[in-house]
């Protein structure tokens, strides 16, 4: 939609574009981005379904590169770098903030400790595209009150009643809807996989 931050063309009359490439880009719904301001590329690609429910929640994204904005040129057109590309870009792609090293955002003084559990809808490997970036996907969004930046203990329930619960890794949030997040894995200690559970990390 016109609302959405994107890719809105570029100076070559190219349709494919790759690392080094300029794009024009737009960002409605970001403020005071500036010169230097990173980049993640990414789109829509299949639906997905509540590994509990069954029910679709939601599309899985693809991460196609970073891009890095090197000039604003109107109010709402700013000219951009691919710095990074994993697959190939077009006009149209979405983009979302990325901030290095692993995208951490600034966390408030002291959060609200948040009473929010789920479950990973969908995990994407990053070695798949050929970034060192696994992505995955959290049946949460805004309505549960999911925040960028939020982190998530992904761990699986003990087969054992009375057993402690074994953590898998932690998840954090970069880009939100309103019932699905999507996240990146910030550690883990095994695989994470479709239908493990999340708990906001306090």
């Amino acid at each position: 939609g016109e609302t959405d931050d994107r890719i809105v063309g570029a100076p070559e009359p190219k349709t494919i574009f790759a690392y080094d490439d300029i794009l024009y880009v737009k960002t409605p719904s970001q403020e005071g981005v500036e010169p230097g301001d990173r980049f993640l590329i990414y789109k829509p690609v299949k639906r997905v379904r509540h590994p509990d429910t069954g029910s679709t929640v939601g599309r899985l994204i693809k991460v196609l590169g970073i891009l890095q904005i090197t000039a604003k040129d109107t109010e709402d057109v700013m000219t951009a770098r691919v710095t990074l590309s994993f697959d190939a870009i077009a006009k149209g792609d979405l983009i979302t903030p990325y901030q290095e090293p692993t995208l951490v955002y600034p966390r408030k003084e002291a959060p609200e400790p948040k009473d929010i559990t789920g479950f990973i809808i969908e995990v994407v490997d990053g070695r798949t595209i050929n970034a060192q970036i696994d992505i995955v996907y959290l049946d949460l969004g805004t309505a549960d009150g999911v925040e960028p930046g939020d982190r998530f203990t992904v761990y699986v329930d003990s087969q054992r009643r009375g057993f402690p619960r074994k953590v898998l890794g932690e998840v954090q949030v970069f880009l939100v809807k309103e019932r699905t997040s999507t996240a990146i894995v910030k550690k883990s200690v095994d695989v994470l996989a479709k239908g493990d559970r999340i708990e906001y990390k306090k």
